[in-house]
């Protein structure tokens, strides 16, 4: 994924998060796929992106979302004890 980063992190989205978390060495490279897929499917909860994508929300996008944060739940929790 190709982020352009502004100057102000106020102004990132999800993917410069990511990608700052990655290079700083805080997540992995699957950590932040999972995490970029799981922002798609949390789109699925408009209503016109499910109609023009033609994806429902269901268990297994609800799964993939839960992935996605556990994924960055535990490369989080692993960053964070090493700076204790």
């Amino acid at each position: 994924v190709k982020v352009n980063l502004s100057p102000d992190p106020l102004n990132w989205h999800l993917p410069e998060y990511l990608k700052v978390a990655e290079e700083l060495g805080l997540i992995g490279e699957k950590t932040k796929e999972q995490a970029l897929l799981s922002a798609d499917f949390r789109n699925l909860v408009h209503p016109g992106k499910t109609l023009r994508d033609k994806i429902t929300c269901d268990r297994a996008t609800t799964y993939s979302v839960l992935a996605g944060l556990e994924h960055l739940i535990k490369d989080l929790s692993k960053s964070l004890s090493k700076t204790h």
